[in-house]
């Protein structure tokens, strides 16, 4: 696994997707945080997913929360 492979832990890894059956499923189920990029507004919540972006430039801003 990628996580493996820069010695980060799957909980500290973020998952970013665009589509709540595929990507968010799949991200949690490897135990990753899943982030869900939906800049049209389509999957509101509660959509599995931990965080929802309407723009990737959005994701510093949740990666970097003090």
């Amino acid at each position: 696994m990628a996580c493996e492979m820069v010695g980060a832990p799957p909980g500290n890894v973020a998952f970013v997707g665009d589509e709540p059956l595929t990507d968010v499923a799949g991200a949690r189920k490897a135990g990753l945080l899943p982030v869900l990029l939906d800049p049209e507004g389509l999957f509101p919540p509660p959509n599995g997913a931990e965080v929802t972006l309407g723009t990737l430039s959005d994701l510093e801003q949740v990666l970097f929360q003090s």
